[in-house]
């Protein structure tokens, strides 16, 4: 019901959280069946960079996946493998309802690749640190910062307006703009701001 009526709202697109709530992947499919009804973009955010995780949403239809905790190029690097069919990445083929379960005559396979945007989260310091390795990496479409777990990384649990964590948005955003990938933040209240 949650999903039904956020897709009503008028949002873009809409993420499924499956790293902190407790989803299963039936009922991912089921929300995501109900976000496809109208224009809403369904995304799920997976609970680990693990592309067994990844491949189990975007069978069900997610149309993007946000990765938590990517620290370093590699990782990155990772999440956009978990996301992309062969040759661009390593997620293996199945049929199911993204194919219209083999009915669809290719076109799934065909468009997938172009079509699946990867959101890394910006969470640690060493994410900061590594930002422009990240950021670069081909394949990643947006950069989505965790500012709860970030200042936790930083020793500064919680305190939003730290010249630190402050230094540390803007740093994310100044890469993402450099590298024309998009970056935002959870805003768990107006105060973060």
């Amino acid at each position: 019901s949650s999903a039904e009526a956020m897709s009503y709202v008028g949002f873009d697109w809409l993420v499924i959280d499956m790293e902190h709530a407790a989803h299963s992947f039936e009922g991912a499919e089921n929300m995501i069946r109900t976000i496809e009804r109208t224009d809403v973009v369904p995304f799920v955010r997976v609970a680990w960079n693990d592309p067994v995780l990844m491949k189990l949403a975007l069978d069900r239809g997610a149309m993007g996946i946000v990765v938590p905790w990517v620290n370093s190029k590699a990782e990155a690097e990772m999440a956009v493998r978990g996301c992309l069919f062969p040759p661009k990445g390593l997620r293996g083929v199945g049929g199911g309802r993204t194919t219209r379960y083999d009915m669809d005559e290719g076109r799934y396979m065909r468009e997938a690749n172009d079509n699946i945007l990867v959101i890394v989260q910006i969470e640690t310091q060493a994410a900061i640190d590594n930002i422009e390795e990240i950021l670069q990496v081909e394949g990643v479409g947006a950069a989505f910062i965790g500012p709860y777990d970030l200042t936790s990384s930083m020793g500064i649990p919680g305190q939003f307006k730290n010249p630190g964590f402050e230094e540390a948005v803007q740093k994310v955003l100044a890469t993402g703009k450099t590298h024309n990938v998009p970056v935002g933040m959870y805003l768990g209240s107006p105060e973060i701001v």
